[in-house]
């Protein structure tokens, strides 16, 4: 397939609506297809599928200009901006978001060793107890995995 800046015409094309007729009828039925089947699928489903498109889009999109990016990157990124931490959003206080939306933005290798309690401390002021409890209640909400024990327990974001 050629780019439009590869096509022999650029940028003049001339073309024949009659020869395009049955290929815009065939996308629209496909398209018809699609819509159906998106519409069918559960909110959380839906959700993560046009989310997955997106990622895929701004992939390839990219790949065009020569950048490659990688695609858990793209994902926090997309989520992030578009305020989506798995619709847990309207149950963490801010002092969660802000963490969450920094370590979103930082992407999958940008919190060294995951979030830990004195990290969280650090980030958002609090004390120690409730530091634990913010931290304990990302995990309840299945935003963060805890890994290892006790002092040195870390978390990292469940994408």
């Amino acid at each position: 397939m050629k780019y439009n800046w590869q096509q022999a015409d650029w940028p003049n094309f001339r073309y024949n609506p009659q020869e395009l007729e049955p290929l815009i009828l065939e996308f629209s039925e496909k398209i018809g297809r699609i819509g159906g089947l998106l519409d069918a699928l559960p909110d959380g489903i839906l959700t993560d599928t046009l989310i997955g498109i997106m990622v895929s889009e701004a992939i390839k999109t990219s790949e065009i200009e020569g950048e490659y990016l990688r695609r858990p990157d793209v994902m926090s990124s997309l989520r992030n901006n578009l305020g989506l931490f798995s619709g847990v959003q309207d149950r963490l206080n801010e002092r969660q978001l802000k963490v969450l939306r920094r370590m979103l933005k930082e992407g999958p290798a940008g919190f060294k060793g995951g979030m830990t309690a004195k990290k969280y401390i650090a980030m958002t002021g609090a004390a120690k107890a409730t530091a634990t409890r913010d931290l304990q209640g990302l995990v309840q909400a299945n935003v963060f995995i805890p890994s290892g024990g006790g002092r040195s327990v870390c978390y990292q974001v469940n994408l």
